[in-house]
């Protein structure tokens, strides 16, 4: 009797149990799809570009810290023809900016640095001279196993004069040097130029040329930014010189040259890309260690008033070949006329909405005024006529009239009635 009514007690115990263990699995099931929606989250975040965190913040310390990886990007695609430990010629970089060194010591050893980075074996620093309009001033190493000859200086001077008016990167081929095109058969052979000598950091002025050439180099400043400067005819090294303009302000504050080792072979289009770069990348780095140790101008608002008049100037002529080529492809449709009204209409819509775009109208031919090109309805004219809808001083006034495309000029479109007279 005992052990029937022990069976039954064990009976709801073991319900219980079951029960219990039920919960405990349905609760084991829930944690797991969580952590799968987890682990499905942080897929997804992985999954995303790289470029993702830095759209996401877009502060100065990115666009900093993406400046810093394109200068290494350039720096390592040039190290196959360098010497050393690409990573460890940058960071001697980065610390000989950032020291208490005064301005001279610290060209001096800057100059070792830019040759080693670029796989250079002469360099110079070109600084404005104080008290001398125009004249530069130059902190060389190694320049005179370069230049060794009277006639070799007058033309490097007048390179330097050349290359401190540019905004841009420039590199220099030996004179009667072709750049070397991705099309080219082969490169040309040239003859080294002799090593030597002992290591030296000198100074020499280079003489500035005459007041008078001051307002044909702002002239030139809009053509060089565009059009890089072709100074090969100028170059008495044998060897590319890679020149760097370090500007304040839009105004040159100082040059970065580099005569390069790559003397037996042209460079190739991807090469010269690599140094103009890496060239552009060293000038922002060096213009930081100038701004530490040197009492840099104020940004002059005459200067930005001339460069935005230039760019104004500038707008308005390609504004005026925008119009040019609207009017010279649209007055190709003269004596045009499509098969139905509905399309005479939508290339008149078409035409309008293409030059309300860019701020003009069409000129009536009548009166010569500003007009929008329309097609209507006519009751001799199947397809439509086209005429120039426009307001004169008697109100709304149609002029043409022609079955065809008229021949049609552009003007810019008047300035907006504060009221119109709009007849009923």
């Amino acid at each position: 009797m005992s052990d029937i009514l022990n069976k039954q007690s064990q009976v709801p115990a073991d319900r219980r149990s079951k029960a219990a263990q039920q919960k405990v699995a349905q609760q084991d099931v829930a944690e797991q799809k969580v952590a799968q929606q987890k682990a499905m989250r942080n897929s997804a975040r992985e999954s995303l570009p790289e470029k993702s965190p830095a759209t996401r913040n877009r502060g100065p310390k990115a666009a900093v810290e993406q400046r810093e990886r394109d200068f290494d990007a350039a720096i390592d695609g040039l190290a196959s023809e360098a010497t050393g430990d690409a990573v460890a010629r940058v960071a001697r970089l980065s610390e000989l900016i950032e020291s208490d060194l005064p301005l001279q010591s610290f060209l001096e050893l800057l100059l070792p640095e830019l040759a080693s980075l670029l796989g250079g074996e002469a360099a110079v620093v070109w600084m404005r001279a104080e008290g001398a309009s125009g004249a530069v001033l130059g902190v060389r190493y190694r320049m005179d196993d370069v230049i060794n000859s009277i006639a070799g200086q007058k033309k490097h001077e007048r390179l330097v004069q050349l290359a401190w008016k540019q905004k841009q990167p420039l590199l220099a081929e030996p004179a009667g040097r072709k750049p070397l095109s991705s099309d080219s058969p082969g490169p040309n052979s040239l003859d080294a130029a002799e090593q030597g000598g002992e290591r030296s950091i000198e100074q020499e002025a280079v003489p500035g040329e005459a007041q008078r050439e001051h307002q044909r180099e702002k002239q030139g400043d809009e053509q060089s930014e565009e059009q890089p400067a072709q100074p090969s005819q100028e170059n008495p090294t044998g060897r590319s010189i890679l020149f760097g303009p370090i500007l304040h302000a839009g105004e040159p504050l100082a040059l970065l040259e580099v005569v390069l080792a790559e003397a037996n072979s042209q460079l190739t289009p991807e090469r010269r890309q690599l140094f103009l770069d890496g060239m552009r990348l060293l000038t922002e780095r060096v213009h930081r260690g100038l701004a530490r140790r040197m009492s840099l101008p104020k940004a002059a608002l005459s200067r930005a008033e001339e460069d935005l008049a230039a760019l104004r100037e500038h707008v308005q002529g390609l504004q005026q070949q925008i119009v040019q080529q609207i009017e010279m492809r649209l007055q190709r449709f003269k004596g045009w006329s499509f098969d139905s009204l509905r399309e005479n209409q939508s290339f008149a819509k078409a035409v309008h909405q293409l030059l309300d775009s860019h701020g003009l109208r069409v000129v009536c031919p009548e009166c010569g005024n500003p007009a929008i090109l329309r097609c209507l309805r006519a009751g001799n004219a199947k397809h439509g006529v086209f005429v120039f809808d426009h307001y004169l001083d008697s109100g709304r006034t149609f002029h043409g009239g022609s079955t065809t495309v008229p021949l049609i000029r552009v003007v810019p479109k008047p300035a907006r009635r504060s009221a119109i007279s709009n007849p009923a």
